[in-house]
């Protein structure tokens, strides 16, 4: 019996211990995106590179969820959150149904976070066909 309680709280802690882990990471990742702004540094899908279509445009990520675009004469407004579970940290984009901002709306597992840079990946739930999109902060 003594045994089988050990094993109790040590499940206990574990998932105790991978949800402080789960927040540490959202944080980690809102933290980073929060601090300046952002471009399109590379963006790929299905290994059709379409990096051009960004090329002006800075993202500046607000705390309340929005994100603000500009550039090219141009400026709008996105939405943005950070979901996850274990380790699978998530970037949920939304900028609406124009073109090619609609190409991003998608739910970015995180890759690589840096304090300069954002590596994300979506793999396609429909077809299985890969996207990738670097966010790079500018300088």
């Amino acid at each position: 019996m003594k045994t089988l309680s050990y094993i109790l709280l040590g499940s206990v802690m574990i998932l105790g211990l991978q949800s402080c882990v789960q927040e540490e990471n959202k944080n980690n990742v809102k933290n980073t995106i929060q601090n300046g702004n952002w471009f399109v540094f590379y963006f790929a899908e299905d290994n059709n590179v379409q990096t051009t279509n960004y090329n002006g445009y800075s993202m500046n990520f607000n705390p309340n969820g929005t994100i603000a675009v500009t550039g090219n004469s141009n400026s709008f407004n996105g939405n943005y959150s950070i979901t996850g579970n274990n380790d699978d940290t998530k970037l949920n984009l939304h900028f609406g149904p124009d073109d090619p901002w609609e190409e991003l709306n998608e739910d970015w597992d995180v890759i690589e976070l840096l304090d300069s840079k954002i590596t994300l990946k979506h793999i396609s739930g429909g077809n299985g066909g890969i996207d990738d999109l670097i966010l790079q902060r500018s300088i």
